[in-house]
């Protein structure tokens, strides 16, 4: 998708030449979203005083959801990071691989979650929830890189950004 973006934006110009990574991005952030919010309300259990009890079936998170997103983050860093020479998304991007690798495997998982592989896993499906708020900042960039006149619905957009972002602090 980089390279789609890289074609897109040399073929049409603006605004995607000024953001390649704009496709890549977005399919990203809306795809883990999805997931992290499918998994949550369909197949994580419930969660009473830090346990996770009932039926717990993580394994679309740590076998697509998880490999996907660390794909992106690295491929990122060599197509995106080291040729802008972004020193912040690179750090993003290495910090967000360290702290979500371990929770592919068991053994990583039962490290990194203190003896509970489900609390783990919980807590990187629940990390992955900013995402929703990224698919509409990507929208809302987009639709300030094209709209001409005031519009409605781009006051709709910056009330969703807010109230997903502030539904994952108050929920979680």
């Amino acid at each position: 998708l980089n390279y789609c973006g890289i074609w897109v934006g040399r073929t049409y110009g603006r605004p995607f030449s000024s953001r390649p990574g704009f496709f890549a991005a977005t399919f990203h952030c809306a795809a883990t979203s999805f997931l992290a919010l499918y998994v949550l309300a369909f197949k994580s259990g419930t969660i009473a005083d830090g346990v996770v009890t009932g039926e717990v079936d993580y394994s679309l998170w740590r076998e697509v959801a998880l490999p996907l997103s660390i794909g992106y983050f690295m491929t990122d860093i060599f197509i995106y990071c080291i040729p802008k020479k972004d020193i912040i998304i690179t750090f993003h991007h290495i910090i967000m691989v360290i702290s979500h690798y371990p929770v592919v495997h068991d053994a990583g998982a039962h490290l990194a979650g203190a003896g509970d592989i489900n609390w783990v896993t919980w807590l990187s499906i629940v990390g992955y929830t900013s995402e929703v708020s990224t698919v509409l900042m990507n929208y809302r960039w987009y639709l300030l890189q094209t709209l001409e006149e005031n519009w409605i619905g781009f006051g709709m957009v910056n009330i969703s950004i807010v109230i997903s972002w502030a539904a994952r602090v108050v929920l979680f």
